[in-house]
């Protein structure tokens, strides 16, 4: 997410006061972790890879916009869940629909974008690639 410059307090104290307590007693919730963005570095893809790229086969609903290769979000969470069931739950659904989230989404955030990830391991060693 991206808050506006002049609601990011505002949007801390949400996150912490609210978001994270209620996102906690979610079925299945795990921990969560917050970052700010510090850097970052992007190349537009070449003209060409884009003019080949369907649309179609991101498997994005409509109403999801396209990743543009502008700048990263200002802050960003990370949640873990042990089951996309978490996101069904009544639990979930008080997380994500009180007024002051919805104060603060709709009236103070810039941007915002929501992924969900599957956990597919941690990598315990690296690779010997000096043959």
């Amino acid at each position: 997410m991206t808050p506006r410059q002049d609601a990011t307090a505002e949007f801390h104290s949400w996150y912490e006061e609210e978001h994270l307590p209620l996102l906690s007693r979610v079925p299945g919730w795990g921990s969560s972790c917050r970052y700010t963005l510090l850097d970052h570095h992007s190349e537009e893809p070449p003209s060409a890879a884009v003019a080949t790229v369907n649309t179609s086969d991101l498997l994005l609903p409509e109403t999801t916009a396209r990743p543009s290769f502008s700048k990263p979000p200002s802050h960003l969470a990370l949640h873990t869940y042990t089951s996309p069931a978490s996101f069904v739950s009544k639990e979930y659904h008080d997380a994500v629909s009180t007024p002051w989230r919805n104060k603060i989404v709709e009236g103070s955030v810039a941007e915002r974008e929501r992924y969900v990830f599957t956990y597919i391991g941690i990598l315990d060693e690296l690779p010997d690639i000096s043959a």
